[in-house]
């Protein structure tokens, strides 16, 4: 029988914890990892729709992208906000796994898996300049968000895009989804683009540093457009979610064959604009 320990094993090998943020509560938030597993579910996000969903199909283990809990939380009691979530999976005997910021770096992971979504040629690693903002600017992180026991990693990757900037405009709406908020527009046949999953509007001084033409990249503000305008960076905002998408792709295959039924739940309330 599959235990938790196992599939947490098989997360570190794939992205391990030491390159997530220091302020990133990866790896086992809730549950016991010598529990059995025969049922495995793997979402972006622990709604209430998603608890539903894994308290009716009675699964043992929930691997999340993004955490449930991000912050020290002092009450565990019943009702709609985190807390309860957290109360009623810790009730059904449920455990959580959590992969987020140790996967956004991984080789591999969400932003390797932005950037083939997107086609680029030859991505690399760059780091963005973090300030006061991270690319998950609501769990407030401290200014070197990627240093954990002397590990770092590069959340950010800028490649080349073979096609104008309306094409880019065209690919990220198409493979993303829905509509994107675009600012500016530069010219040429090819581009160098750079993507950062999540909310990374504070890689934008980063992205100028690594030549791109282009930033991808989630949840930007009105400040923040004008300021890569400054820098001469154009920037396409399909959202928070939606950047984060191919990458939770990634995790559910790399999850699923791990036991014996692995339940795809990704697709389920993962952005709360849509």
């Amino acid at each position: 029988m599959t235990t938790v320990a196992e599939i947490q094993s098989v997360l570190e090998r794939l992205a391990p914890s030491n390159k997530a943020a220091g302020w990133d509560p990866v790896g086992l938030q809730i549950g016991d990892s010598a529990a059995s597993v025969s049922r495995i579910g793997v979402c972006h996000e622990v709604t209430a729709a998603i608890v539903e969903r894994v308290l009716d199909d009675e699964i043992d283990l929930l691997v999340s992208y993004h955490p449930l809990l991000f912050r020290p939380t002092l009450r565990l009691v019943a009702g709609p906000a985190a807390a309860g979530r957290a109360l009623a999976l810790a009730r059904a005997g449920v455990s959580l796994l959590v992969a987020h910021t140790a996967f956004d770096v991984a080789s591999g992971g969400t932003a390797d898996a932005l950037a083939d979504a997107l086609g680029l040629v030859d991505p690399t690693p760059f780091e963005p300049l973090w300030g006061s903002e991270s690319a998950h600017p609501e769990e407030e992180p401290a200014f070197s968000v990627y240093e954990r026991q002397g590990e770092s990693g590069f959340l950010g990757r800028v490649g080349t895009f073979a096609g104008s900037f309306d094409e880019l405009v065209g690919t990220v709406q198409a493979v993303l989804g829905g509509s994107a908020r675009v600012s500016g527009g530069p010219h040429g046949d090819t581009l160098r683009v750079a993507v950062v999953p999540g909310s990374g509007a504070s890689a934008i001084p980063a992205a100028a540093g690594a030549g791109a033409d282009v930033l991808v990249t989630g949840d930007v503000k009105h400040h923040d457009a004008r300021a890569a305008a400054e820098l001469g960076v154009a920037v396409i905002d399909p959202g928070h979610a939606a950047t984060e998408s191919p990458g939770v792709a990634r995790l559910y295959a790399a999850v699923a064959g791990e036991a014996e039924t692995v339940i795809d739940l990704t697709d389920i309330d993962a952005d709360p604009w849509a």
